[in-house]
């Protein structure tokens, strides 16, 4: 039940993000989405190059309790920053001619 909640939340994760690119650079649809994707792809690199050492020296308790807090500064304010500025960003990477 737990892996299929999990597997949900990160497909749905997923098409939230690739509809917000693609509605934000409609004339860049494909470099976008390719951009987004190899952002995922490196973060899922580099993810395993670094977790066992936390696990090593901080146990599996702390080690995901780190993890957990991370998620937590970096995913509750993402979506309130992204909805004051969105305009402003999606403004910075449109074509000026």
């Amino acid at each position: 039940m737990g892996a299929a909640l999990f597997g949900c939340g990160i497909i749905l994760n997923t098409q939230a993000m690739q509809v917000y690119v693609m509605d934000a650079y409609r004339t860049y649809i494909a470099s976008a989405s390719a951009e987004s994707q190899f952002l995922r792809s490196i973060a899922a690199f580099a993810f395993p190059l670094f977790v066992p050492l936390i696990y090593r020296t901080l146990g599996s308790g702390w080690g995901n309790s780190l993890l957990a807090f991370l998620l937590l500064a970096l995913g509750l304010p993402a979506p309130l920053l992204l909805w004051r500025y969105g305009a402003r960003i999606r403004a910075m990477g449109k074509p000026r001619w």
